[in-house]
């Protein structure tokens, strides 16, 4: 696996099951739970990001785009968490894609207030 090889791309119809299968065996506590997860970060409130490998997904991250946190919505910075990665492909870059993709979506990168 070269990191060039691997696609970042929102969650779908076409990939869901696939990401909630990552979910059940890296993150969740089983597959409802995987679901309900992917369901709370689906637009409009949120957005969920998987890392591909071919057909395989290997990491996933979520963005919740208003925070519950009052320090980040008072000033509209969305939050950016649950970034999983499986142990096999860990250390090989797929994170910071992944947090890559999520900023540039968030639009965190492009803010003046992170300049």
């Amino acid at each position: 696996m070269g990191i060039s090889d691997i696609a970042v791309q929102p969650v779908d119809k076409g990939n869901s099951e696939s990401a909630v299968r990552f979910l059940t065996e890296w993150v969740s506590n089983g597959e409802a739970e995987a679901r309900a997860y992917l369901a709370d970060h689906a637009e409009p409130d949120g957005a969920s990001l998987i890392a591909a490998d071919g057909a395989d997904v290997i990491g996933y991250v979520a963005i919740v785009w208003e925070s519950s946190y009052a320090g980040f919505r008072s000033h509209g910075i969305p939050l950016v968490h649950r970034v999983a990665v499986a142990g096999p492909v860990g250390r090989r870059g797929v994170a910071t894609l992944l947090m890559d993709a999520a900023e540039q979506l968030a639009g965190i990168a492009a803010s003046p207030r992170w300049a």
